[in-house]
């Protein structure tokens, strides 16, 4: 069984990482590996499968879900009962949905590694040019979608 901090731990592992690093090919092959469906390439957007690999590898792809789709994650959260609306105040271990053209599809998806009630410390992976690293953004932002609250205790 997983944890919050397991996740966190894990996504921090991965900041830095680039689309010309090793450990990104190291991720890419390991979403393959060990998820069935839809197999990922090195040139495709790879936010949510940054966010699978990281519940993966930290025991917790039962309380999160695992897919390389923005949108396809929205349907997993709500069909395990852990989507949470985007005016809620996240906790550190939940995942967070962006729709930056407000149109309502999911743009992008991260980690929450906390929040102090005001600013929101995600990790994300493919962002500020194609690398992982950790954004800061307000608690109502406009730009948020939606977030998943997992479960850890029952995964």
């Amino acid at each position: 069984m997983g944890s919050a901090q397991g996740l966190i731990d894990v996504a921090r592992s991965f900041l830095g990482t680039t689309e010309d690093d090793p450990r990104f090919f190291e991720l890419i092959d390991y979403y393959n590996e060990h998820t069935g469906g839809y197999d990922m390439s090195y040139y495709d957007e790879w936010c949510a499968c940054f966010v699978s690999v990281c519940s993966l590898k930290s025991g917790n792809a039962d309380a999160t879900g695992t897919n390389v789709n923005c949108a396809e994650f929205r349907r997993i959260w709500r069909e395990k009962g852990i989507y949470r609306e985007r005016w809620e105040t996240p906790e550190a271990g939940w995942l967070i949905d962006y729709d930056w053209q407000q149109d309502d599809i999911p743009d992008h998806i991260g980690i929450v590694a906390g929040c102090d009630g005001e600013t929101i410390h995600v990790i994300e992976g493919n962002t500020d040019g194609e690398m992982c690293a950790e954004h800061w953004i307000p608690v109502r932002s406009w730009s948020i979608s939606c977030f998943a609250a997992p479960n850890y205790d029952r995964s």
